[in-house]
């Protein structure tokens, strides 16, 4: 069995990659950490100076560098509470929604495992929910992790 797990830097994330570390796999199960690094878009790179275009393939290369030292923490953690070895982490440049599906494709997954952010309202309508789109075109099963909401009062 082959659970792919998409994170990013969220207690959703965690809520999600715990889910996972706390069940019991069939042997043989392997497992792949994924971060999504979406590329910054220079729409109006004529407009830019080169020193802002060179300030902003910084902070892109560094919030790669980040996510991939995430990566690997996450997977160091993930193999010592579960004892599996076969586990592997990647950075995928790429949109969010389509590169979870092409990386669920391309591993063959048999499982998608992602946490949800539980937006609503108008947040939702402008941010979007990858859960939401993941689930609906997604090549295999795919498991939603959302965290309790808390009552208030």
């Amino acid at each position: 069995m082959k659970i792919l797990i998409a994170i990013d830097d969220s207690p959703c994330s965690t809520l999600a990659l715990d889910s996972v570390a706390q069940r019991h796999w069939p042997k043989g199960a392997q497992f792949q950490i994924i971060m999504i690094v979406e590329p910054i878009v220079y729409d109006y790179s004529y407009a830019l100076s080169a020193k802002l275009a060179s300030a902003l393939t910084e902070a892109n290369t560094e919030f790669r560098d980040y996510c991939d030292q995430l990566v690997k923490t996450k997977v160091n953690q993930f193999k010592k509470s579960t004892g599996h070895v076969d586990v592997a982490g990647k950075i995928i440049d790429g949109l969010v929604t389509d590169s979870i599906l092409q990386e669920a494709t391309n591993w063959d997954a048999d499982l998608i495992v992602l946490g949800s952010h539980g937006r609503k309202g108008i947040q939702k309508v402008v941010l979007g929910s990858v859960a939401e789109k993941v689930a609906s075109h997604s090549p295999c099963s795919i498991e939603i992790v959302k965290q309790k909401e808390r009552q208030h009062g």
